[in-house]
């Protein structure tokens, strides 16, 4: 004769507190991957703006080389834009000096045909997120070019990054 148990329970399936473990331990496992994704895309981008930034202001290096090849345009253009010596830029500060100050100006050079742009405040952005502008300072037999760029870090906000570049020419 068979005994039946009546109080032996099949249990198939996962408890209730299995299924929430895997559920935390799932969404720590995505958090994670989003954060490291996040991250990335910021780096990347940083790199982004950093290059583009150098090239910019080695454009600019490259036109003063440029401009010193053509005496005409030198003598004209760059020699009255020109701080007198002593002088170097505000390294804490995202904003050129204000033009007429002083006998110089910062200036910009532009492309095809080479010529100077007088940077002021109606026309400091070169675009939506950067400023470019060169202060020239003057000492005996050389100048010292400063060329100088600022922007406002991706996704907006208040931050502004800053990057330099140094240049001298022999008069």
């Amino acid at each position: 004769m068979k005994i039946i148990n009546h109080f032996q329970l099949k249990e198939k399936g996962d408890t209730m507190v299995e299924v929430m473990l895997g559920v935390v331990i799932l969404s720590i496992v995505l958090a994670a991957a989003y954060t490291l994704g996040n991250r990335a895309t910021r780096i990347g981008g940083d790199a982004s703006e950093k290059t583009m930034v150098a090239n910019l202001l080695q454009e600019q290096v490259e036109r003063i080389k440029a401009a010193k090849k053509d005496e005409t345009f030198w003598t004209n253009n760059i020699n009255s834009n020109l701080y007198p010596s002593p002088g170097s830029p505000n390294f804490n500060t995202c904003s050129p000096p204000a033009s007429g100050t002083s006998a110089g100006n910062p200036f910009r050079l532009n492309d095809g045909p080479l010529s100077v742009e007088i940077v002021n405040a109606g026309n400091l952005r070169l675009s939506n997120f950067y400023d470019v502008w060169i202060e020239g300072y003057q000492y005996a037999g050389y100048a010292d070019f400063y060329v100088r760029a600022c922007w406002q870090s991706r996704g907006g906000g208040t931050v502004e990054k800053r990057a330099d570049m140094f240049i001298r020419v022999n008069l």
